[in-house]
């Protein structure tokens, strides 16, 4: 694979209607596909994936929709209820306190110092108590929902258990909410906030208005959380749940908690080993996690790298649909990285030798692509981003 003009990049191509920007980068639609080359002919009849449908793009220099929060959504299964949340402050638990709050719930919580996302809060009308010694739970309380930074042995805890109130994690409250949505879970060992934040993004700018928590703060979707729309308002699934999306940790297993529809592997290496005893038990959780996933015919995809997620000992057996990723030829979608062309390096993705799209990069640096040089010579994807210690995140 050829590194430089030969490639056959189409680098003075554009279109009406087929430039914008999406992740900082500059995207040329494949919907011009005659001006697109064509890396090699596509091979007959070996299409894994059903046809897609063609999405507008946005006219040039559009820029991305800002978070929005919409008008109070009655849910049955949180109308009305009082919910208490142990560790508040974190990136996962605010934007969670702020959907379940819209979907009628009354919320609250305590975290043991204050920050931008508590003061966030307050704005929103959600009470945070800096303080926790005490084991303060408000009078009125149906649900606790904790942190994955807190013990059972906090003293709050003690007090729900003492009193007989009901006691989930995040990522229990987290697969709760995905049951009555389109879940979209981004799991990996490394690049789950960067993944989840760009695909916010992407869905944002496609109009489909999604529901988002990310473990990160990301000027560039409105923050880390957005609760979106009721159903999804266009394309092939309009009329049916709207789509929440969110990080699915590995970290004591919380992801098997979560009600993906689709799914996504970035990666899979030994990471908490606290909690896994080998990368063995590591892969088999991640295995756990892809099962979670319906069927093809229920709309159940995963799409998982082709290298470096121990694909073949994720998916054997799964009834999903499955899709892989990756530098190497084999993969369902290809992806080709040009390191010649200024800024940032020109990327393409390809599906059975047709062109899907070509961008070129504008903010990464050196290190960057170095990064991807390094992935592409190793044939996997790169994963690191803007990951988080799991607990501080939640």
């Amino acid at each position: 694979m050829a590194e430089s003009a030969g490639m056959g990049w189409d680098r003075r191509a554009t279109h009406d209607n087929a430039v914008f920007n999406v992740v900082e980068c500059e995207w040329e639609s494949a919907v011009a596909a005659d001006r697109i080359p064509i890396m090699s002919p596509p091979p007959t009849g070996t299409s894994k994936a059903p046809a897609r449908s063609a999405v507008s793009a946005p006219a040039p220099g559009h820029a991305s929709a800002p978070a929005k929060v919409h008008s109070t959504v009655i849910n049955p299964r949180f109308a009305g209820k009082h919910i208490h949340f142990i560790g508040i402050g974190g990136c996962g638990m605010s934007g969670l306190a702020l959907m379940l709050q819209q979907l009628g719930a009354k919320c609250g919580g305590s975290d043991a110092v204050g920050s931008d996302l508590t003061d966030a809060l307050d704005s929103a009308g959600i009470a945070v108590r800096l303080e926790q010694t005490s084991g303060t739970i408000p009078d009125q309380c149906d649900l606790v929902i904790a942190s994955a930074a807190i013990k059972p042995d906090h003293p709050e805890m003690l007090t729900a258990v003492n009193r007989g109130i009901t006691v989930w994690t995040y990522a229990e409250a987290l697969g709760q909410v995905q049951a009555d949505k389109t879940g979209i879970s981004i799991a990996g060992t490394h690049g789950k906030s960067t993944t989840t934040a760009m695909l916010a993004h992407v869905l944002i700018e496609c109009g489909l208005d999604p529901s988002f928590i990310v473990g990160a703060t990301c000027p560039q979707i409105g923050g880390g959380s957005r609760t979106g729309a009721i159903n999804i308002p266009k394309g092939t699934m309009n009329g049916r749940p709207g789509v929440l999306l969110a990080e699915a940790c590995e970290f004591n297993r919380s992801f098997h908690h979560h009600r993906p529809a689709i799914g996504l592997i970035n990666n899979i290496e030994e990471d908490h080993l606290d909690i896994y005893a080998s990368l063995d038990e590591i892969i088999t959780a991640f295995a756990g996690f892809a099962l979670l996933i319906p069927s093809f015919d229920r709309g159940g995809r995963l799409l998982i790298a082709h290298d470096g997620a121990h694909r073949m000992k994720i998916t054997p057996g799964l009834k999903c649909g499955v899709e892989s990723f990756g530098f190497h030829p084999e993969a369902d979608y290809q992806v080709v990285y040009d390191a010649a062309v200024p800024p940032g390096g020109r990327v393409g993705v390809l599906q059975d030798g047709i062109w899907l799209g070509q961008w070129t990069n504008l903010m990464p640096g050196a290190p960057q692509r170095a990064q991807l040089r390094r992935c592409r010579n190793h044939r996997t994807l790169p994963g690191r981003g803007l990951g988080a210690d799991r607990a501080g995140v939640e």
